[in-house]
């Protein structure tokens, strides 16, 4: 993926690993997708960024998942897959005939694992350590430990519009014209992060990523008199200052580990350079 080219979404979901910049190694998984395969199977692909042994360059790892009809992946206003920072596993939204629920499938494994007590949930995300999995149902957001138990409330959550976990705190979209809040991950007062500035006609702040310094968080930001997310701005909060800086127009940003910002503009994907961090 060259930087500042775009890569053009012909299915449901893409995943691509963006050309190294950094150094360092990486051994997480970078994003996921997932294309709608013809019939009832959907065939699930993800790159996970091997890490590099001494010497050489990360190779792209591919995988390919057909779903069982009855835990195929459901649609949505929120990403129905998430990868755990292992690379190991993944947990997604699936559909039958019952209703929807998360499910578990790891690399090792051929089938997949249904999650207890997420019937109903949206938009998963996993703790840095993997062993919880956050998501929200019925207006709120909560979380659910992989190695059983039932689900935990941690907040109120009106309007889902995107989540991420740091070290102890959740960011999250809680309610119409509201910005980000943030919840400690044990159990908490929710406190809020940004506030819309009316001068500015903003609407929404969504789709949070707390970056790897724990100290940033990486957002989208939308006004009244943008048409679309394409005229959107990916901005990063300063967490101890508030302060507030605008990366790039569009939408969806994550920031990579190699250094890169990947977001969506006009249906097609972008990577470039950023020292958002």
């Amino acid at each position: 993926l060259r930087e500042g080219a775009p890569v053009t979404a012909t299915s449901a979901f893409h995943l691509t690993a963006a050309r190294r910049v950094a150094t360092a190694p990486v051994s997480r998984a970078l994003l996921v997708a997932a294309g709608v395969v013809a019939g009832v199977a959907l065939g699930l692909g993800w790159s996970v960024l091997a890490r590099r042994s001494s010497g050489g360059t990360p190779t792209p790892v591919r995988f390919v998942i057909t779903l069982p009809p009855d835990a195929a992946l459901a649609p949505g206003d929120l990403s129905p897959v998430a990868v755990s920072p292992d690379g190991k596993r993944l947990a997604y939204v699936g559909q039958s005939a019952q209703g929807t629920q998360l499910y578990i499938r790891a690399l090792s494994a051929f089938e997949s694992v249904p999650v207890p007590g997420t019937q109903g949930a949206r938009g998963p995300f996993f703790s840095p350590d993997g062993a919880w999995l956050g998501f929200f149902d019925a207006g709120k957001l909560r979380k659910v430990s992989l190695a059983g138990g039932n689900p935990v409330t941690l907040a109120d959550a009106a309007l889902a519009r995107g989540s991420d976990w740091g070290n102890n705190q959740i960011v999250f979209t809680a309610a119409p014209g509201t910005g980000l809040w943030s919840v400690p991950a044990n159990g908490g007062a929710a406190r809020v992060l940004t506030t819309l500035h009316a001068d500015r006609d903003e609407r929404t702040h969504r789709f949070p990523q707390v970056l790897a310094d724990r100290r940033s968080v990486l957002f989208v930001s939308r006004t009244g008199s943008q048409a679309s997310f394409d005229a959107a701005r990916i901005e990063r909060l300063a967490l101890r200052t508030g302060e507030r800086t605008v990366i790039v127009e569009g939408s969806q940003g994550r920031l990579l580990p190699t250094g890169q910002l990947v977001f969506v503009q006009a249906g097609k994907l972008y990577a470039i350079a950023s020292d958002a961090t």
